[in-house]
């Protein structure tokens, strides 16, 4: 079966679709110790910091089910990346408080990621530390077949085959920075957009650039997971957004201050 079509079969499931009447059973059942709510921070940066993470918890607890929480915009990139572990759902909510919610309803286990008790200085280790999971394989276990559109995007972003720097500069409010480039003027430039709802449809391009830049958002991450540590391409982290957390960083980043 090809990826994309697995990808489709996997379950995906809204709290607004429940069911009274089950969650008026569940008040009479026993709870269902294989069943296990994972309540994340809601950011996508942060599913792809946490891929190593679940597939380690759904590997030590394989007997178990575990229901992911998500936001339903990034529903597709979550379906794409967990499409390999085989008792590993997205689960799409609006909230936290939706998530845990869900958990009293279906009588499940509930388990947070970072929710309470966080470094903010460290937050990505913390988050691993709380499930008491190595760190390291917060990339050893990062790797995640390219998106469907991959390819394809590639050809049709960079069709004559120019060198070209990729350049991620809106955050998850949807606002726009305005980047510091001069060093890449002689590049073409493509520009992360949503012309795709699934982020591993960059895998390519962030394979293929000269130059990578990108502020502080999802895309750095996205980035962290694709590229090897001894990868020989240009990057540079455009600081650029005040924010008092830090992460840590594998591969050999430029810093940009603003």
């Amino acid at each position: 079966m090809e990826l994309s079509t697995r990808v489709e079969k996997i379950g995906k499931m809204f709290f607004k679709d429940s069911n009274f009447k089950l969650a008026l059973k569940n008040l009479f059942c026993p709870k269902k110790n294989n069943h296990i709510i994972l309540e994340p921070h809601m950011g996508l940066g942060d599913a792809l910091i946490n891929l190593g993470l679940i597939k380690t918890l759904a590997k030590r607890y394989s007997h178990c089910s575990f229901y992911y929480a998500c936001l339903p915009i990034y529903y597709h990139s979550m379906a794409w990346m967990l499409q390999d572990i085989d008792n590993v759902f997205p689960l799409v909510v609006s909230s936290g408080r939706e998530a845990r919610q869900y958990t009293q309803f279906k009588n499940a286990q509930y388990l947070s990621i970072g929710v309470t008790n966080v470094n903010i200085k460290k937050f990505d280790l913390s988050f691993y530390d709380q499930h008491q999971v190595p760190f390291h394989y917060r990339w050893e276990l990062s790797d995640t077949p390219a998106g469907p559109r991959s390819e394809d995007l590639l050809r049709q972003l960079n069709p004559k085959k120019q060198k070209f720097l990729l350049i991620c500069r809106k955050d998850s409010s949807s606002e726009l920075h305005n980047l510091n480039l001069a060093s890449a003027s002689n590049l073409l430039t493509i520009e992360v957009t949503p012309i795709t709802n699934n982020i591993f449809d960059w895998a390519h391009l962030v394979l293929a650039a000269s130059e990578i830049h990108t502020i502080d958002t999802a895309f750095i991450h996205f980035v962290e997971n694709t590229l090897h540590a001894d990868t020989r391409q240009k990057l540079f982290f455009h600081r650029i957004r005040q924010s008092p957390t830090e992460f840590t960083r594998r591969l050999p980043w430029n810093e940009i201050k603003y």
